[in-house]
């Protein structure tokens, strides 16, 4: 049977792809020529002839994960209103981490504007001391590999906070007052937050965690601002720039490496496990490399790799 009935659709959040609910009651993508709209009299139908589609879940609430720009309110508002289970969010997870890596996403499902994140998918970071020191590196006379995956660890275990637009600075009220003038709604409209959680911590962007180690000076331990090199990009930008890359599936097992997606950065630190700053409401998180969306890996222009 190549005339697939279809109940519902819409178009995906993956591109050339359409979300599709069958007559059958489940949750499948195909592509956007292959759907055919129902007219009043003919009903709606899907032309597998190519065998393009593909089931997703026997979950009807899946089907909503694959359109739309997402919710206004945050995942754990939505299960209080009882609209999904962990369940359903352990679920998303692993499609997103499986069957939907094989298609090329268009936008990404957020939640109070926030990323979708897995249940218990990240550690928060410590309480160690805020204090960098040489002796954490192994060879603090070059920016390498190891390196950057040690100071990232580092940033996770003395609990950095999350600034727009900083990268590991101790966040005095001068600072937060300039970068609330500089971005107001990216750090504004989270500035009560912000002064209740990191100030006079050390707070980074994502990409600001990496930019980070490449201007620290590791004589007098300062972050010196567009020094060695290190050119100051976004995530989007370092990811562009970089020399050596490749899809996350052929990513080497190497620490130091960055993993990227649209928008977002973090560091590879062997073992399967990524520390990343997150978000505001996070700060620098520690997490598992598989499920969390990434696409790509990359080299960190100006870092050395054996």
């Amino acid at each position: 049977m190549t005339e697939i009935l279809i109940a519902s659709a819409a178009a995906s959040n993956y591109e050339g792809m359409d979300a599709l609910v069958g007559e059958d009651g489940r949750v499948y993508l195909g592509r956007s020529e292959n759907y055919c709209p129902g007219d009043g009299e003919a009903p709606a139908f899907y032309d597998n002839s190519d065998n393009s589609l593909q089931l997703i879940s026997d979950n009807i609430k899946m089907f909503h994960f694959l359109y739309g720009e997402g919710w206004p309110v945050s995942q754990r508002q939505m299960r209080r209103e009882r609209c999904f289970t962990k369940a359903d969010y352990i679920e998303f997870a692993s499609l997103r981490d499986g069957v939907l890596s094989h298609y090329r996403p268009i936008r990404e499902v957020t939640f109070a504007g926030r990323p979708f994140v897995p249940p218990k998918a990240y550690e928060p970071g410590g309480n160690a001391p805020m204090e960098l020191e040489a002796s954490l590196f192994t060879d603090p006379a070059t920016k390498n590999s190891a390196d950057l995956a040690i100071y990232a660890a580092n940033a996770w275990n003395s609990g950095w906070g999350y600034v727009w637009g900083t990268f590991g600075q101790v966040l005095t009220p001068e600072l937060l007052q300039y970068k609330i003038s500089q971005y107001p709604e990216g750090v504004g409209d989270e500035a009560n937050f912000i002064r209740s959680h990191w100030l006079n911590r050390r707070t980074t962007d994502c990409v600001g965690l990496i930019k980070g180690y490449g201007w620290l000076n590791t004589e007098t331990m300062e972050i010196q601002y567009g020094s060695n090199g290190m050119p100051d990009v976004g995530a989007d930008g370092m990811y562009y720039n970089a020399g050596r890359k490749g899809s996350i599936e052929t990513m080497p097992d190497t620490p130091g490496l960055a993993v990227w997606k649209s928008g977002h950065i973090g560091v590879y630190i062997g073992s399967g496990e990524v520390i990343e700053a997150m978000d505001t409401r996070y700060g620098v998180v520690k997490t598992k490399l598989q499920g969390r969306g990434w696409s790509h890996w990359l080299e960190v222009p100006g870092i050395k790799y054996d």
